[in-house]
């Protein structure tokens, strides 16, 4: 075999030119090196691309088919990449050999040491953490939940903040208007009250991944943070010190143009509880490097839906953990899964449209879609010219009533309520499209590129503008007329020049991954074709559950048939490292 069948690859778009040039330079730098080496280096660094931190060799025809609907090579069996794999000096098959290797060959899975080495810490640092024992509340403390929860000690909020009370390590999961925060802020009013009964200063964290979920995060617990008639009588406990939510590079401090933090191992947190919201957002890297910056006696306390996308980027955390928690024998003292839904509006089945489709049952969702089963779920099948036309009665109409709004609290309130949530960027009905269909249309001849109204989505991470990837600001001059971008931010609304402001692109559609975080009371959900890469079942639900009250979906019954028989996997080695007896 030559590297012939490398370049097929590269050209039938199943690898990128990064994987083939990687995949090359090994011969270059060791001629003797294997050209099934060297396919498989490439299949590997694609992989991780799509979200996989590792890949079974016997999977690799599997890869092909999600990276490219293009005929691929085909490929060796296998048995002759295994041997190629264990025969070179480039693979390390165990910790031992791993240190001075590219690649790491974990049974029959093969991964780049980079993200081998990120899943083995985390999972060391999780079992360290799983096996500390947590001492039962206190008779005392036990008396304030009852209190807390007097209305039902047998529900799964209040055994939830209680677990979490009584965890090094636990998991707080359920679907969108479970109770979730509502949780969190009980949870705090007990740790709260613990710190007082023993005199001592319990230091708490909150955290989330972007900017808007710690935002929304910090208003959540604010509305919930009205004393019960238990703490009006016991003024002692009436008042919570207020805890502002964190993103989680502002937490772990992050350093100008690098990957590290100033937050590490060796310079830990100072904390000693730290609760992180929509866990299911972070990636294997960033939870690892959380992980080791927290003190080793400190309880970390994950917050989610598993059942939403995974992380943009490499892994699955959430859900591995999820998984390998499922299968201990202590499995209830470290997760309580919430179920019943509290924020549904009384005429809205989104909900329900939403477990449907987790299901995996797309001819029953389909078919409450054309009987209008679902309250609040409206379907249309539109082409091009249907697309634009909807765009431009329900996008365009929603944001220029945001660019005559009375004032800038005003704006800010239209733009919690509608958004265009798109399952890709390109195409005709991905993100880049209509934002510029929207753009056109709103912005005036000789406006510059900050008009009023603009919604701006960064697309960096920037530490010292302290504004990161998924944050969302809006063009609106301040009281002296200047033009200002103004973003929700944990601690309330900020202004930025539009000199200072990072790299950004127009938010009038986003993507449903850049929308996980935030929620909004409408919303038009647009789906590719059905050939789309992108549809998946989870891509699908996590649209759906973005929106409190209506949804106007465009997709083609083929696409919602496609997006629902394709759950989305990530190919890891998590779970069953979190399984191992050692520590």
């Amino acid at each position: 075999m030559s590297l012939a069948v490398l370049f097929s690859l590269l050209k039938s778009q199943h690898i990128r030119d990064i994987d083939h040039a990687l995949a090359i330079s090994l011969q270059r730098l060791q001629p003797d090196t294997s050209e099934l080496v060297c396919i498989a280096t490439a299949l590997v660094s694609k992989a991780h691309s799509l979200g996989h931190s590792c890949i079974p060799v016997d999977k690799f025809n599997d890869l092909l088919r999600e990276a490219s609907s293009m005929p691929s090579a085909l490929l060796p069996e296998a048995s002759e990449f295994l041997d190629a794999l264990q025969a070179s000096g480039w693979v390390g098959k165990d910790t031992g050999t791993a240190e001075n290797c590219l690649l790491v060959l974990d049974g029959n899975a093969i991964a780049l040491k980079r993200y081998w080495a990120y899943e083995d810490r985390l999972a060391r640092a999780l079992r360290q953490r799983l096996a500390i024992d947590i001492d039962p509340v206190s008779v005392a403390t036990q008396k304030f939940w009852e209190q807390l929860f007097s209305s039902d000690l047998n529900s799964a909020q209040a055994i939830a903040a209680k677990r979490a009370c009584e965890a090094s390590f636990f998991l707080l999961t359920g679907g969108p208007g479970t109770g979730k925060t509502a949780t969190i802020g009980r949870l705090l009013q007990i740790l709260n009250y613990q710190a007082n009964e023993n005199s001592s200063r319990l230091r708490v964290g909150l955290a989330a991944p972007t900017g808007k979920a710690a935002t929304r995060l910090s208003e959540s617990l604010r509305a919930t943070r009205e004393p019960t008639e238990s703490q009006q009588q016991n003024n002692e406990h009436a008042n919570i010190e207020i805890i502002e939510a964190k993103t989680l590079h502002r937490l772990l401090v992050s350093k100008p143009n690098s990957v590290q933090f100033l937050h590490d191992a060796q310079h830990p947190l100072p904390l000693d509880v730290l609760i992180v919201d929509e866990a299911s957002m972070i990636d294997l890297p960033l939870m690892c490097k959380l992980l080791e910056a927290l003190p080793a006696q400190a309880r970390l306390i994950l917050v989610g839906d598993p059942d939403q996308l995974p992380s943009v980027e490499t892994g699955n955390v959430l859900r591995a953990c999820c998984d390998a928690i499922a299968q201990r024998s202590d499995s209830q003292q470290h997760r309580v899964q919430l179920d019943r839904v509290y924020r549904q509006a009384a005429d809205s089945d989104i909900g329900v449209a939403a477990q449907t489709v987790l299901s995996g049952d797309s001819g029953q969702f389909i078919h409450g879609l054309r009987q209008s089963t679902y309250r609040g779920l409206h379907w249309q099948s539109a082409d091009t010219q249907g697309l634009e036309k909807i765009i431009q009665h329900q996008a365009l109409a929603h944001y220029q009533t945001i660019q005559h709004a009375a004032s800038l609290e005003d704006a800010i309130k239209l733009c919690r309520e509608f958004r265009v949530l798109c399952a890709a960027r390109e195409s005709s009905a991905g993100s880049i499209a209509i934002n510029r269909f929207i753009s056109e249309r709103l912005k005036k001849k000789n406006e510059t590129d900050f008009y009023i109204g603009r919604l701006c989505l960064v697309t960096e991470n920037t530490a010292r503008e302290q504004l990161f990837n998924g944050d969302i600001g809006l063009c609106w001059p301040d009281e002296h007329g200047t033009m200002r971008i103004w973003v929700e931010t944990a601690a309330g609304l900020k202004a930025w020049h539009p000199a200072n402001f990072p790299a950004h692109e127009d938010a009038f559609a986003i993507t449903i991954h850049k929308s996980q975080g935030s929620e909004f009371d409408r919303v038009l959900l647009v789906l590719p074709d059905a050939s789309h890469r992108v549809l998946s079942r989870e891509l699908l639900y996590t649209g759906l559950t973005r929106a409190r009250k209506e949804i106007q979906l465009l997709a083609s019954q083929e696409s919602l048939s496609a997006a629902i028989s394709r759950p989305n996997q990530r190919w890891s080695r998590l779970t069953q490292r979190l399984l191992q007896d050692k520590p």
